[in-house]
């Protein structure tokens, strides 16, 4: 007896010729893979993933001792490599590195320390000669890290109390030529007579900070007694406000966080008529560099500070009381101080 096969729809028979159809492209994928991956997987292959110990702001200091990744990312155990580190304006450092590193694994390289200039610069830690050879895979062999320098550098610390409308406070310090240092807020509301404390490294420099308050109604005093101030270590204060402006605020001041020796003749720093009434006409030599010049009262406390832009200036002193003052100048390459007599 010869049994006839059961008929297939051809609703069925198209959905077995799609199943095999799938099946052999998951075939012919799944042979494909271990070539794909023996293709992608190289031998020698040595890689820095990170640096580390090395801060975007170093201030007062101009060395740095980093720490980089190291990883292995071939095949074969990694047991050499030389690791390349420096900034481009100084020479580039070499430390050789030796050890056992198995494929995949990761090891903290601690690079000997190295001294940077001032200013901006690319931290950068390349690796080559992996075991003595040529590294297979180039692409993963540096690593960048961006900081600034700041030496010679202090410490500056900005104060602000808020009122109840933190939201409405964004400040920003710039360089006297524009560039923004440092900006913060806006800040919680409801938080009147919380002080936010903001640290600034600065250095020898003049600064402008603002201040903005968008409702134009300061930080003092109908919703909350705000108020800023801006000093250093010795609590000498650069720039204050009591709060109560409108929609801005705006303190020019210098810097000079070293000392330096004292090579100008204070003869030389001229300035007239001394007893003065009000103005004050104010003559310093022509000086290589920058040139700061404040005048605080008797206390020390900062009532002017600017950096001249000519050798001979006028000064006006006309809102301040009778009394002795200190007219200080500073370059680097000495400074000097003259005591002045306001009297009408």
């Amino acid at each position: 007896m010869v049994l006839n096969k059961p008929m297939r729809s051809p609703l069925a028979l198209l959905a077995l010729l799609l199943f095999q159809g799938t099946n052999a492209q998951l075939t012919q994928l799944e042979s494909g893979i271990p070539d794909q991956m023996e293709q992608a997987m190289v031998e020698i292959d040595a890689a820095v993933t990170s640096i580390q110990q090395v801060p975007q702001l170093l201030c007062g200091e101009d060395r740095i001792q980093p720490r980089i990744t190291l990883k292995n990312n071939g095949t074969l155990t990694l047991t050499s490599a030389t690791i390349t580190y420096g900034v481009s304006a100084v020479p580039q450092s070499v430390f050789p590195w030796s050890g056992s590193l198995q494929p995949g694994q990761t090891f903290n390289v601690d690079l000997p320390q190295i001294t940077v200039p001032a200013g901006e610069h690319d931290l950068v830690a390349t690796v080559s000669d992996p075991n003595g050879t040529t590294d297979q895979e180039p692409s993963n062999d540096s690593w960048t890290f961006p900081f600034t320098v700041n030496d010679p550098g202090g410490l500056i610390t900005f104060a602000l109390t808020l009122d109840d409308f933190g939201s409405d406070i964004t400040w920003t310090l710039e360089t006297a030529l524009g560039t923004t240092l440092y900006q913060g807020g806006p800040y919680p509301d409801d938080d009147a007579g919380e002080v936010v404390q903001v640290p600034f490294c600065l250095t020898n420099d003049c600064y402008v900070f603002t201040i903005h308050d968008v409702f134009g109604d300061g930080i003092c005093c109908t919703e909350g007694e705000g108020s800023y101030v801006i000093y250093d270590v010795d609590s000498l204060i650069y720039a204050e406000s009591d709060g109560q402006y409108g929609f801005t605020n705006s303190n020019e001041f210098c810097v000079t966080v070293v000392g330096v020796q004292e090579q100008i003749n204070s003869s030389d720093l001229l300035a007239y008529p001394n007893p003065t009434s009000g103005l004050l006409n104010v003559q310093h030599p022509e000086m290589a560099g920058p040139v700061f010049m404040e005048l605080c009262d008797a206390t020390g406390r900062v009532l002017r500070s600017w950096r001249p832009q000519a050798t001979l200036a006028v000064l006006e002193l006309t809102d301040l009381p009778d009394g002795m003052y200190l007219l200080s100048f500073r370059s680097s390459t000495g400074s000097a101080v003259k005591p002045i007599v306001l009297s009408r």
